[in-house]
């Protein structure tokens, strides 16, 4: 498998992969049309398009014989698409998923930890040395310590909880996946840091995409076969029908079904495997779609009758 195509450096696994990305890309904008609101639908066609750029950029770059571009910007390019990668795929895990940031371990220091080592001690580093290798070796070395941190973080945050719904263990199974998918991602870095093994590398990482995608699909399929009974089972028919004309999402449904039944928002959050935090943004989510200012005005305008 470390054959490599159309005399480019691209080994074969990695070509492989973007044909299989491309495909479900296209596949993707055919869910989008079904569903064109659907926030989480566009975010993961972003992301699938995000794997593909890094595959390419990592897949190509650097080749010393490209004459065209110097090995400094193709490895801009290569590097570049990785930070890209890495920090929007952790983005994608906290909006999708519910990841529950700390410090240090959130979005925004992944991203500026990221890129302060790409301009500091890549770019300008070059810029003032003229030394590739060097430049190189420094630029690796703060995200191999971040990736590490973000690993560690996220083994010690994986928790194995099943139950009998199996639209509620497909969620389960998508936070999962995609904190696995984190910890292959994170693998990145090092690998680089080693040597120059792309068939490792790229490897590595999109086993995080076949994770996330089979997941994400998984949650997409048993929402819309599970949509009727999953709902019906936390509120009445009537309530329910009231509800769904306020455009709530599955999962802001099945908190509304929770607070109607009086449940608190620690036990919902503890029943749910979620951050509390969560529940509050999504209940403040329901409360402005149903035009009501609080959880008792909610209670009152659906139980009223």
């Amino acid at each position: 498998m470390n054959q490599t195509v159309f005399g480019t450096e691209m080994v074969l696994l990695t070509f492989i992969a973007i044909i299989i990305q491309i495909i479900t890309l296209f596949v993707h904008f055919g869910v989008i049309i079904t569903k064109p609101y659907h926030r989480p639908n566009w975010r993961f066609l972003l992301l699938i398009a995000l794997f593909i750029i890094y595959n390419i950029c990592s897949g190509l770059f650097p080749d010393v014989n490209i004459s065209w571009m110097s090995v400094f910007t193709q490895n801009i390019l290569a590097f570049g698409s990785g930070i890209a990668l890495a920090s929007y795929y952790f983005f994608f895990l906290v909006k999708e998923i519910e990841i529950t940031q700390r410090k240090f371990f959130n979005v925004k220091f992944l991203v500026t930890s990221l890129i302060f080592a790409f301009l500091l001690l890549y770019i300008i580093t070059y810029l003032l040395y003229g030394d590739l290798r060097t430049s190189k070796s420094l630029f690796i070395i703060p995200p191999v310590i971040v990736a590490l941190y973000f690993g560690f973080n996220t083994v010690m945050g994986i928790r194995l909880i099943s139950s009998n719904d199996s639209v509620r263990n497909s969620y389960r199974n998508l936070n999962l996946a995609g904190k696995l998918g984190i910890v292959f991602m994170a693998s990145m870095p090092v690998v680089v840091a080693i040597g120059d093994y792309q068939m490792i590398n790229n490897g590595l990482v999109n086993v995080s995409f076949l994770l996330i995608t089979l997941a994400f699909y998984i949650l997409i399929f048993l929402q819309a076969k599970n949509k009727k009974d999953m709902n019906y089972k936390y509120m009445r028919k009537d309530i329910l029908l009231g509800i769904t004309e306020f455009g709530l999402t599955p999962r802001e449904l099945e908190i509304a079904g929770f607070i109607l039944k009086g449940e608190s928002y620690k036990d919902l959050a503890d029943k749910m495997n979620i951050a509390s935090k969560t529940i509050s943004k999504h209940a403040s989510n329901i409360f402005k779609k149903t035009e009501c200012c609080n959880r008792e005005e909610f209670i009152r305008k659906f139980l009223s009758s």
